[in-house]
């Protein structure tokens, strides 16, 4: 979070501010605990619905599992954005990723680029809301202090840097 921060800092490129905010989401969702700790790990495997573990299952996409969940122009967009696949990058399933720009993206699609940004973050609601229903990695619930020092310091300066006070509430709690 803390080297996107600086790259944001240094180039104000706003995707380097967009992945800030989508590293600090995640630790918020999904590695805080209840008192406001941040926990140590989440293991790379997770049940898959037939009750086998796979590592990878609970983060990636198939295209259908993608057109299940949205209608068919943010399926369209999504898949292309995140470069989803029917062979996947990842064991047959897609890690979503962006290896082309937004603005090439957009262009193979014939679609402007703010509607393309628009899709995507909408689909990207979605797709949280979507996959929160999987079974999750097991997490290791275990608080390390240095660890916890790195992550308050990276709320503190996003909270300055992005001017977003939850970030400094967040860390001051875990603190």
């Amino acid at each position: 979070a803390v080297a996107y921060l600086e790259a944001w800092q240094a180039t104000a490129c706003d995707d380097f501010a967009r992945i800030v905010r989508e590293i600090l989401r995640y630790v918020e969702c999904d590695m805080t605990s209840p008192d406001g700790a941040f926990y140590a790990a989440t293991d790379a495997d997770s049940l898959k619905p037939s009750g086998h573990r796979e590592e990878g299952w609970f983060f990636t996409w198939t295209p259908s599992e993608i057109d299940a969940a949205l209608d068919a122009e943010h399926a369209r967009a999504t898949k292309a954005y995140f470069a989803v696949t029917a062979e996947g990058n990842f064991a047959g399933r897609s890690i979503l990723h962006t290896p082309a720009t937004l603005d090439a993206v957009a262009t193979d699609l014939d679609m402007p680029p703010e509607r393309l940004r628009e899709l995507v973050a909408q689909s990207r609601e979605r797709l949280y809301e979507v996959r929160a229903g999987r079974p999750a990695p097991l997490r290791d619930e275990k608080v390390i202090a240095a660890w916890n020092g790195l992550m308050i310091s990276a709320y503190a300066r996003a909270a300055l840097a992005l001017d977003e006070r939850r970030y400094a509430d967040i860390a001051a709690r875990a603190a």
